[in-house]
């Protein structure tokens, strides 16, 4: 190996662990005594109950309706609703690491139909994959914890969907070319707490980029050999270092930012050149691994402390009083 090769490789070392430092540092959680989350969970409950009074109101005079308090054995184990093969071997290696037992479960959500419908609304290009990762978990009674996910290419502000066919794979990544692209994930964690009340956790990351001027037959080569298109939004994977090479311009700087359950908003602005680091690769696959890191290790404290206003709290009490 020359010394040039040498020096080559070991930078790419430094490069994945400066990477890796600063996505933990930006995605981290400061929060020990959980003050933040529990404030904002006293927020959505009080609004739930201004929404529910009367169904709570019925619920508290019928002891068989009311929630019923949950063990710690409850949180052991995460399911994980996807359909994706790739998210469940990157995801279920990130709960196990973080001391949890992981289960796949084939989730019966139809998410055509949920694109389909959101599309008709006005609003739909805002918080668009975090709405779809929700809805595949709101009929689901978190008897387990549970992790829901859901990735969409950005064009123009607008979400783009994923080819059906080699011709609809053309158009997509002509309309992405030299264009500024964001690929966003939305992720929703939800649980029962020790009360027994359910706690939704709601987050985004996304990483913006700019794809490179692509020519027609660069396309064509790419889809005779990708094997996942119909698989992603847009029909590009970017899931390796050799895709995003390939589509990515390295010479532009690129912006991740990210959005969690605290309300905190962030960007983080990286060389278009760190995209060649395989850190990346799980991003791009569907499952940003540092901010789901993240939060792994706060779920037992969210378990004990995360909700202290369910349904025998002050607050419930002071407005059923109100209402009798």
């Amino acid at each position: 190996m020359t010394n040039r090769e040498t020096m080559t490789s070991q930078d790419a070392v430094e490069r994945d662990a400066r990477l890796d430092s600063w996505l933990t540092e930006f995605h981290k959680i400061v929060d020990p005594e959980l003050g933040v989350l529990r404030f904002n969970l006293r927020k959505s409950w009080e609004r739930y109950v201004e929404d529910h009074i009367h169904s709570l109101l019925r619920d508290l005079r019928d002891p068989e309706n009311r929630i019923k308090p949950k063990t710690e054995d409850n949180i052991k184990m995460i399911r994980i609703l996807t359909r994706a093969d790739r998210k469940w071997k990157i995801l279920s290696q990130l709960i196990r690491q973080g001391g949890f037992i992981a289960i796949w479960d084939n989730s019966p959500f139809d998410e055509e139909a949920e694109h389909r419908w959101l599309r008709t609304r006005d609003d739909f290009p805002n918080h668009y994959s975090l709405r779809v990762a929700h809805s595949k978990q709101l009929f689901d009674l978190l008897q387990t914890p549970v992790f829901t996910l859901d990735t969409v290419t950005l064009v123009d502000g607008l979400p783009i969907e994923k080819p059906k066919t080699i011709e609809d794979a053309q158009d997509r990544i002509t309309q992405m070319s030299d264009k500024q692209i964001s690929t966003e994930t939305g992720w929703v964690f939800g649980t029962q707490v020790k009360s027994g009340a359910s706690v939704t956790l709601l987050n985004k990351t996304g990483i913006t980029y700019h794809v490179k001027p692509v020519l027609l037959s660069n396309i064509n080569r790419y889809l005779q050999t990708a094997s996942s298109i119909f698989d992603v939004s847009g029909g590009i994977d970017l899931s390796s270092v050799q895709a995003r090479t390939e589509f990515i311009d390295m010479n532009e700087p690129v912006m991740v930012y990210s959005h969690n359950n605290y309300a905190d908003t962030g960007q983080l602005t990286l060389r278009g050149e760190d995209m060649k680091s395989p850190l990346f690769d799980p991003f791009f696959a569907g499952v940003p691994v540092h901010a789901v890191k993240a939060l792994l290790p706060l779920i037992p404290a969210i378990y004990l402390f995360g909700d202290p206003f369910y349904m025998e709290s002050s607050y419930m009490e002071a407005k059923t009083s109100k209402t009798s």
